[in-house]
This record gives structure tokens, sequence and C-alpha cells, in this order.
């Protein structure tokens, strides 16, 4: 069992780094829900191709908020004051508060320190696995349309004017949306005005909050307007970067140097807002770091790793056969193990007249213990006993059997390959012939 103890080591650490694996670059929720069909995965490579400044949010990663000219904040909540789900595992409660479960609090803390563009959410969370928008996939009204009141105390009314895909001229670009959600213009309170308007409601709108010394805000009523769905229908991509030329004019030069667009997806706010010098910026640590070395396109090479070790462990396994006990071990099996040995380091050594030496001295050896037993057998005494009972059976074959043993165990006259092998022919036929009367 000694020798499986370094194999059942081995599968231990292929067990716990398969844990890591999925424990650390399983994937995140959040990550699959910005790439997903509702997701703004794109929106940031499509303003940058643009020419403007965008940065967007990173776990491992905090900005300066000087650095920064606007924000970016999708929701995917209808409910800012809900509390979050009961974390069962720490990994649960690090990924409790998402976009998709934000607390009032949270998103407070984040529309303070610069102008933001808050995307209110219209599809439910299973159009992120069915990848299909559809009418039964709508966030029902009652519920996307109390976030403006959770987020400013504003009393914006969320409408539904049409069924379908609508088409919309912008200036001199046209916007399309699927079942459009919009904000009646009709019941626009007194804080708010429109920012982009259609002809069935208004599609942007800018809300200032009761303290003075606070940015407006704009909310957005329909995300297809910029998420990943959404740019490549008409000129919905044009239109939003219009739009954030105009919101976010320090942004439009696109210059390195530059503040920049912030697209904020994640959990924690990582805007640093202390006032230190810019040229040293301190870096949270965390297991986020770990993950990188688990990410895409790495997650493929360790799996390939993993698929390796595998096979060598089950090819190891198959080979040399399963662990046996010290007391399977018996006197016999180790001798034949020490003859093996023995006979392969001769070959490897060219040494072929020893090592048939080797092999005639354990076959009269083995075969004197069988016929007298071991305490008789053994030895060279064993031997001359066996040669003397077998030349009572055949006096003439046994006496060539003693010449040729003779021959292939002297090993101060070494015989040619050749004659070796035919000496070794004769005296395993001679051995046949004396002991099964062949």
């Amino acid at each position: 069992m000694r020798n499986a103890l370094p194999m059942i080591l081995v599968g231990v650490l292929v067990l716990a780094g398969l844990a890591g694996l999925l424990f650390l670059g399983g994937g995140r929720e959040d990550r699959r829900l910005d790439a997903s069909v509702i997701g703004i995965d794109g929106l940031a490579t499509w303003l940058k191709a643009e020419g403007l400044a965008v940065e967007r949010s990173n776990p491992r990663f905090r900005p300066a908020w000087s650095q920064l000219a606007f924000r970016v904040l999708p929701l995917y909540d209808t409910d800012l004051y809900a509390d979050p789900p009961e974390a069962k595992t720490p990994r649960d409660a690090y990924y409790a508060t998402t976009l998709r479960n934000i607390e009032a609090w949270n998103l407070q803390g984040r529309l303070y320190d610069m102008p933001a563009l808050v995307i209110l959410p219209k599809w439910v969370a299973g159009t992120v696995t069915s990848a299909m928008a559809h009418d039964s996939a709508l966030i029902p009204l009652e519920e996307a349309g109390r976030l403006p009141g959770q987020i400013g105390n504003w009393s914006l009314l969320l409408i539904r004017p049409e069924q379908g895909f609508v088409t919309e001229e912008v200036g001199q670009d046209r916007v399309a949306l699927f079942h459009p959600q919009l904000f009646d213009p009709a019941a626009l309170p007194g804080q708010c005005s429109a920012v982009v308007g259609l002809e069935r409601g208004i599609l942007v709108a800018s809300c200032a909050f009761d303290e003075d010394d606070r940015y407006p805000l704009y909310l957005l009523s329909d995300p297809d307007l910029m998420n990943n769905h959404g740019l490549a229908l008409a000129d919905n991509a044009a239109v939003a970067a219009w739009l954030f030329r105009a919101l976010a004019p320090a942004a439009a030069t696109g210059a390195e140097e530059a503040p920049r667009i912030y697209i904020d997806t994640e959990a924690e706010n990582m805007v640093d807002y202390y006032n230190y010098d810019e040229q040293r910026q301190d870096y949270d640590r965390s297991a986020t770091d770990f993950a990188r070395f688990f990410a895409p396109p790495l997650t493929g090479l360790w799996a390939v790793l993993a698929i390796l070790l595998g096979l060598a462990l089950w090819r190891g396994a198959r080979r040399f056969g399963p662990a046996q006990a010290d007391a399977a071990d018996t006197p016999e099996q180790s001798k034949l193990a020490a003859i093996a040995t023995n006979a392969r380091l001769l070959r490897i050594a060219g040494h072929d007249a020893r090592m048939a030496a080797d092999l005639v001295q354990a076959n009269l050896s083995d075969l004197a213990q069988t016929t007298f037993g071991r305490a008789v057998g053994a030895g060279p005494q064993g031997i001359a006993r066996l040669f003397a009972h077998l030349s009572r059976r055949d006096p003439a074959r046994t006496a060539e059997l003693q010449a040729v043993a003779q021959r292939l165990t002297d090993t101060t006259h070494p015989l040619s390959p050749a004659e070796l092998h035919r000496q070794l022919d004769a005296f395993r036929r001679l051995l046949e012939t004396l002991t099964h009367g062949k």
C-alpha cells in the first residue's frame, strides 16, 4: 500500500485543483449577463471605435474619480429596497449584491460623484439563457415603473405604446425598438426634462435631485438602444454614440489622458474618491486576482492539463497493476521479480551469457525445490539430487541435459549468440522431455 500513497496524493491534488477551477473560474453570473443579448459588453467596444474615451469597470482595478467624466450604470433589478438573497457560502455572499440584485444605498452611492446614465431594465433574467426576446419575457410595467421613484422620488411613468418592432426617426438616424418602453410625456414631473424624445414617448430623460450639489441623472427608459441586441438594429449604435458625445463632451476627444466614460457593471463601486498622489495607485489583492489564471483562454489550458494528468495516472495504473498489500508478497514472487530485474539489467548491459546462466540455475533450482521440497532441494546439493533423480528415468538424456547446463553456466568461456540460442533451445527441450515425458 505504500506504493499507492503517491497516487492517492496526486489524486487529491487533482480534485483540489478542479474544485478551485470551479470556485474561481466557474463563471460569474454578472459576466454572463453582460455578454448576453441584454448585456452591454458591446457598448464599450463601439464607443471606442467611435473615438470616445471609455473604460470598463474591473474588479482588480480602482480608477480615480478625477479620471472619469461620465458613468453608465445598467440596472436589472426592479426593487431597490428588497432584501438580497440569503448567502449560504462566502462565495454567495461576495456575489449576492450584483447589478441583477442591487440595493438602493449601493446605487445612490454611485450617483454623487459624476453625471450618470442609468439604464432601466426591460427583460427578465431568463432572457440571458434563452437568448430570445419575446413579449412573454418583458418585465411587467408596474415592476419596472417603480424604479424612478426609488432612485430619486420622481413620478415618471413608463409606458409601452405599441407591440412588435417600432422604428422612429431621431434627427438623421433611425431608432428601432422591440416593444418600445418609454416615459409618458404627459406625466413628466417638474424635476425632469426630455433629452431624446420620440413620437410615442420620451426615450431619455434628465432628472434633478433635491440637493443642489448633486449632478443631474439621465434615465434611459429602453435598454434596447444600447444593449448587445439593440446596437445591431437600425441606427441605434449611431444614436448611442451621438448621445454620449452630447452628455459627456470631455470624453469625446478620445485622448488617452482625457476623462473617460465609465461603464459600471461591477457589484461593488470600484471608483476611488481619495485625493492622493495620482502618480501612485494602490490596488486591492483578493482571490479574484488568482481567478485570472483560470479565466478563458487559460481555462482550456488547465482542462487539457487535467485530462493529460488523468490519462497518465490511468496508464500507470494499467501498466503496473493495482497496488498490493505487503502480506501478498511471497518469497517466490520476490525471487521471480529479482530474476526478472537482473535479467533486464544484464540484457541492457549486453551480458547475454550471464543472463542465460542465471536462467538455467533458476530453472533447475525451482524444479529441485518443487520435487524434493524447499529444505532439501535448495542450493547445489538440490540440483545434484535432481540430476540423480532424472538419471534413473533416462540416463542418456539426463547426461545430455547436464552437459548442456554445464556449457550454459560456464561464463568463463562465453558462447556466441547463435550457439547460445541453440544451447538454450536444447536445454528447454531436454528439461521438458525429462519432466513431462514428451
